[in-house]
């Protein structure tokens, strides 16, 4: 009665041999990925680990990443504390990726090394929802968590300098952003564009200029922006606005084109700081209901109140000649 039992163990133990050999030979499921960087991809379990220390390569496109092939297969991501560069296009479109360096599912925890992220580097990972970044993180290039719809919450730490255009373009489940504490000047262009979840931002006391369309369909308390000095506001910034009309600090020098263009305000005080209303500033604005204006503003743009069909009350606060005296208020 041993023998069948023996055979069976040894028949075993041969698929065992067969299939190791098999993983091991499988084409391309490991190599390297930058100079002290390796990477092996087990199909299996649908696992990417990345072993190492130092910069992983910065690619050129997406199809450069050795494990393109596998992107769609990859569920787990097992990545190196001490790997501090993480390179452009790295996981872009790995759409069924839902944990890095954890066995929680939607949860990702990044390096400690962590410097840098490069370009699209995250983009299209929709499976997380949280985030977490050591305190080393320095510079997140363009649109590296671009199109991250999953994403809920992320907090940066403040050795932060600098995010890239469009870094969270089209990341409709933000709801929070922490950059309370960090030194960026400047959120670039499209960086919130899309975030239509997005209603908490803690912003930087280093914060200089919002660029064009950063947070074009997002609703985020603009109120927390009046302790700053904010300089710069660029054009249709904050497009597609569905909230309260918000306090903006005395340090504006410069507001661009429609920045509340198609919003949902109803109410609006325009600044008294500020001597001119932009053009398109409220084009379409279709709720806005009146409109309180200082005697300080000397210029209305072209179409800054066109499309505002519910408007019906204007306040001045100046004389009636002074009121026409106002360029461009034959426009309106």
């Amino acid at each position: 009665s041993m023998k069948p039992k023996a055979l069976t163990l040894l028949f075993f133990g041969i698929l065992t041999v067969i299939s190791f050999m098999i993983g091991t030979s499988a084409e391309g499921s490991s190599g390297t990925c930058g100079t002290d960087i390796q990477w092996t991809f087990d199909s299996g379990i649908g696992t990417l680990t990345i072993t190492g220390s130092g910069d992983m390569q910065a690619y050129e496109k997406e199809e450069d990443v050795p494990w393109h092939a596998y992107r769609s297969e990859i569920r787990r991501l097992y990545i190196d504390d001490d790997i501090s560069s993480i390179g452009n296009y790295a996981f872009s479109n790995c759409g069924n990726l839902s944990s890095i360096n954890t066995v929680l599912a939607e949860h990702g925890y990044l390096p400690e090394a962590l410097v840098h992220i490069g370009t699209k580097a995250f983009w299209g990972c929709s499976q997380l929802k949280y985030l977490v970044i050591e305190q080393k993180l320095a510079t997140v290039e363009d649109y590296a968590f671009a199109e991250c719809s999953g994403i809920i919450e992320i907090y940066f730490p403040d050795s932060l300098e600098r995010i890239g255009v469009g870094t969270f373009f089209n990341c409709t489940s933000l709801m929070k952003v922490h950059l309370g504490w960090s030194s960026i000047s400047k959120i670039p262009e499209k960086a919130f564009y899309g975030c239509e979840s997005l209603y908490r931002v803690l912003y930087p006391k280093t914060l200089k200029k919002i660029g064009a369309y950063s947070f074009c369909k997002g609703h985020p308390d603009f109120m927390a922006l009046e302790e700053h000095s904010i300089e710069e506001i660029g054009d249709y910034a904050f497009q597609y606005y569905n909230s309260a009309f918000p306090h903006l600090p005395e340090s504006l020098k410069k507001i661009g084109v429609g920045i509340f263009a198609d919003s949902m305000v109803i109410d609006v005080t325009w600044y008294s700081f500020y001597s001119h209303i932009p053009e398109s500033t409220f084009e379409n604005c279709k709720e806005l209901e009146s409109v309180f204006l200082y005697d300080t503003l000397t210029h209305i743009g072209e179409r800054a109140f066109a499309g505002c069909d519910a408007l019906k009350e204007v306040t001045y606060t100046g004389s009636k000649e002074q009121y026409e005296q106002i360029d461009g208020m034959q426009n309106e």
